[in-house]
């Protein structure tokens, strides 16, 4: 091996593994909220125009083409990196599908139009605005006038979501729901409506930990009366007769609940905002100490 850097040629010595780096993955738990940071990814690649079959010259090249060629998708992959709080400096991947799939009713790509909702969720939360907000500050704010190019470097808030074990792929992080201002659950939202900043870092810093789900219980097995057991006659008289059958046992009536997701009790911090520069493919570069928005401030 290289002494200066012992990486070097490491897939050819098959007895010393003390430099190979650890592949454990933590999981931000499910439902956490975060401070997120966005890296594209280019993939170089322009999908043909369905009407035309020209390169869609809109997608700047940066989409990722799928690698089962039996479909026809191609994706904006995006890496997400938490700023502050406890999970700081972790970061998961998502791809976004624009283009490919299952179409709607008017030959649309149904995947891509989930992923136009996102998107603009995303830059409503990074912004600032209300969902509703359609006034024409709002809405040059949605315009890019960078293209698609212009999410790079995006800060937003977002819940954090888990994914579960897939076949031989273990359980991963994706993007849960993209928080915007005007939703009740905004990390600082008071009952009244106004926005407490102070209270908006503390829920980010120090979060509490949402529990986990519990397991549902397995259904209790139902003990058949002994005319509807397998391999004995069906000799229900009441049945025969034309009237319906009473149960052994009176059938519970199960009311309706409301479900809702309650706030969790933040607890009070600090936390700071900070992330390295990092120069990707296309020319796409993070800024070092990127500001907080100045809505946030």
């Amino acid at each position: 091996m290289n002494a200066q850097n012992p990486q070097s040629n490491y897939l050819t010595n098959w007895s010393d593994f003390s430099h190979d780096e650890p592949s454990i993955r933590d999981i931000i738990p499910d439902g956490v909220p975060l401070y997120l940071q966005i890296v594209l990814i280019p993939g170089g690649y322009n999908p043909p125009d369905p009407k035309t079959g020209a390169p869609m010259v809109t997608f700047q090249n940066l989409l990722h083409r799928t690698k089962d060629m039996t479909k026809d998708t191609a994706s904006l992959k995006l890496e997400f990196t938490v700023l502050r709080g406890p999970y700081q400096g972790k970061k998961f991947t998502q791809n976004f599908t624009c283009v490919g799939g299952k179409v709607d009713e008017r030959g649309n790509s149904v995947a891509g139009k989930i992923s136009r909702d996102r998107i603009r969720t995303i830059l409503d939360s990074a912004f600032g605005l209300s969902t509703k907000d359609e006034t024409p500050a709002a809405c040059a704010k949605r315009a890019l006038q960078a293209g698609l190019k212009g999410i790079h470097g995006l800060k937003f808030f977002a819940m954090a979501k888990v994914v579960p074990p897939q076949g031989s792929f273990g359980e991963k992080n994706e993007l849960g729901d993209i928080l915007t201002i005007d939703q009740a659950r905004f990390p600082g939202r008071q009952p009244n409506g106004a926005l407490d900043v102070a209270a908006m870092w503390k829920a980010i810093d120090n979060p509490t930990i949402p529990t986990p789900k519990a397991a549902k219980a397995a259904p209790t097995p139902v003990e058949l009366p002994d005319w509807a057991q397998e391999g004995k006659p069906a000799d229900a008289p009441a049945a025969q007769q034309g009237q319906p059958v009473q149960p052994d046992q009176p059938v519970e009536q199960i009311q309706p609940t409301q479900q809702f997701n309650p706030l969790p009790d933040w607890a009070a911090g600090n936390g700071t905002v900070g992330v390295n520069t990092q120069t990707v493919a296309g020319g796409l570069t993070t800024t070092s100490d990127h500001p907080v928005p100045a809505w946030a401030q």
